[in-house]
């Protein structure tokens, strides 16, 4: 990564509140201007279009592959899942072209399957993409096929080393593999409060 602790801390302050900054404007200010005649200049004077623009869409999804240098470090990855969430939840006409963007324009699908397939990573990240992958096939189903062909790829990679993966392997399988390691990882299903298992499942 390269970066000092404080400009790492730094960056995960951005992306949570980035992230709080599109809930907040979605669930609190977003209906207001839905029933009012302002919706006419809603796309143009809506204060989030630059955390939905291309570049910060690719920046989120760019960082989704980032590796934190330590436990201790800020999980910034799952912060960056965060944001590209709020950035494509929802039905205004921002909304919509920041998710048509993610899943036609800058290869989003391919970024959330590295990311769903990373081996070692905390719950609270995996969830969060897991939220993501759910999402973007709910709302745009042409998303599932280029997810499929996104694991295809990492299987051929994979298979020409080891061999692996000589049956159908797509996004079912891997959604399967994940919600089995869900319920029979330790500590026992569904673990406390603060245990996500039961969310991924």
């Amino acid at each position: 990564v390269g970066m000092k602790c404080d400009n790492l801390s730094l960056l995960a302050e951005l992306l949570r509140a980035a992230g709080l900054f599109m809930r907040w404007f979605g669930q609190v200010i977003q209906p207001s201007f839905e029933s009012s005649d302002a919706n006419d200049n809603h796309f143009s004077n809506n204060p989030t279009t630059r955390l939905k623009c291309r570049g910060m869409l690719l920046l989120y999804c760019k960082i989704l592959e980032m590796e934190t240098p330590t436990i201790e470090s800020p999980d910034i990855p799952r912060f960056s899942s965060i944001c590209l969430f709020r950035a494509t939840y929802g039905n205004d006409d921002l909304t919509v072209s920041a998710r048509k963007t993610v899943v036609e324009s800058i290869d989003g699908c391919v970024f959330l399957v590295n990311a769903l397939t990373k081996r070692d990573q905390p719950i609270p990240r995996l969830f969060s993409v897991l939220r993501n992958v759910h999402h973007l096939v709910s709302t745009v189903p042409a998303s599932a096929a280029l997810m499929d062909k996104a694991i295809d790829s990492l299987n051929e990679k994979t298979s020409s080393n080891d061999g692996e993966f000589e049956s159908k392997y797509g996004l079912v399988e891997v959604l399967v593999d994940n919600l089995t390691w869900t319920v029979q990882s330790l500590p026992p299903f569904p673990g406390d409060k603060s245990d996500r298992r039961s969310e991924m499942a």
